[in-house]
């Protein structure tokens, strides 16, 4: 909307009785107060890019995209990144969302879920930029409170809020959920490693200052696991603000058997040394304080539980990918200036 600014020069202010042109303090604290009032909202009303990355998860996805469609707050997008092996979910959104002007939908070819949230955060139109997972639910509020927290913080970068579980869910016997449950509203120490992508945002600035999630890391990656992690120990190392939100959680409805609990982590295991294994090869020695706590730290819980005779399946398998992860990440060579594991094929 235009808007049409008047002003009176000095020859016309002249010929004004003085009695009309003065102001009561009264009136001018009112034309303060409306003027930040203005200004205040046009911040909260802060253009957001809301990133989902999927493949293959057409059920989740049709679940989670009427929430995201349904924001309290009047300016954002949706970025929709598929990575999916079959047009099922390109057809689906086109049909029941296709007409809503603020999804944009991309469908590729690649894999990974760091290379997916590279092209969605290349994709984002807006500066501030919040992703969830394809299995979340986002209550009403969610973008207007992420664009609220960064009005309030300026200098806030990246920031984390907690991922619960589903409260129809959360009696069910034998199941586990990846979430994340934390109440301080606080910033991150120094290599301080928290929080989780699935309710995840950020400057986009931010990303291209850090540089883009190492696409050997993560889902579907060589090296499988850790990418938000290895991202946010490079911004601790620029010196940028994360903070820690409390107030903006989402649902998480994906839940894991034991049995699939347990090969999960195994999995992951190994992308969480090839993260360490990367900032030690570049010089970090932090990277070798990571390892040895690690290791140190598996250990020790397979030691006392089978003490206890508690069993150890879960520590164990993950230590034994965690030995894998060391050793498969040392068949890529490192970038020391980008800090990126470089995308050559393995050596011999």
């Amino acid at each position: 909307m235009s808007e049409t600014n008047l002003e009176l020069g000095p020859s016309a202010v002249s010929q004004l009785p003085t009695e009309k042109i003065s102001v009561s303090a009264e009136a001018a604290n009112v034309g303060v107060q409306a003027n930040a009032r203005d200004k205040t909202d046009a911040l909260e009303t802060a253009p957001v890019s809301v990133l989902i990355c999927t493949r293959n998860r057409l059920d989740d996805l049709m679940h989670a995209l009427p929430g995201v469609l349904a924001q309290d707050h009047s300016n954002y997008e949706v970025v929709l990144i598929d990575q999916s092996t079959d047009d099922e979910v390109e057809r689906q959104v086109r049909l029941q969302f296709g007409a809503d002007p603020r999804l944009r939908y991309i469908r590729t070819a690649t894999v990974g879920l760091s290379i997916a949230r590279n092209l969605a955060l290349h994709e984002a139109r807006h500066e501030i930029c919040a992703f969830t997972d394809d299995d979340c639910d986002v209550p009403p509020q969610w973008v207007a409170n992420t664009a609220r927290l960064y009005r309030t913080h300026p200098e806030t970068q990246i920031a984390f809020s907690p991922v619960h579980i589903p409260a129809s869910l959360s009696k069910v016997p034998n199941i586990l959920f990846p979430c994340l449950y934390f109440s301080d509203d606080r910033l991150l120490r120094n290599r301080e490693i928290f929080g989780m992508g699935a309710n995840m945002s950020m400057r986009k600035s931010a990303w291209e200052r850090i540089g883009p999630f190492d696409t050997l890391l993560g889902a579907g990656g060589l090296l499988p696991g850790a990418e938000e992690h290895d991202w946010l120990y490079r911004a601790h190392r620029l010196h940028m603000q994360i903070r820690l939100d409390p107030n903006n959680a989402i649902d998480h409805h994906a839940f894991r058997t034991i049995e699939e609990w347990i090969k999960m982590h195994a999995v992951y295991s190994v992308g969480d040394a090839a993260f360490a294994m990367k900032h030690l090869r570049c010089g970090d020695l932090h990277g070798a304080v990571m390892l040895l706590r690690t290791l140190s730290h598996y250990s020790g819980r397979i030691l006392m539980r089978t003490i206890r005779h508690q069993g150890a399946e879960a520590q164990s398998e993950y230590l034994r990918g965690y030995w894998g992860g060391i050793w498969k990440s040392r068949r890529y060579s490192v970038d020391r200036h980008t800090l990126l594991y470089r995308q050559s094929p393995p050596s011999a």
